[in-house]
């Protein structure tokens, strides 16, 4: 389990990559994961990241 200085220190990490490369937010990753783990299929890291 992540501490919220973890969420913090992740939220600004997020909120760092600018707007028009079409990165997350925290929320959004949240929800990402949460669809990748009900996956009836394994998704590779290398598959996944670039849509960070």
């Amino acid at each position: 389990m992540l501490s919220d200085k973890d969420l913090d220190e992740l939220d600004a990490l997020l909120l760092s990559i600018p707007e028009e490369a079409g990165g997350m937010l925290l929320p959004e990753l949240d929800g990402f994961f949460a669809g990748l783990v009900v996956s009836p299929e394994m998704i590779l890291p290398g598959e996944l990241l670039p849509h960070v």
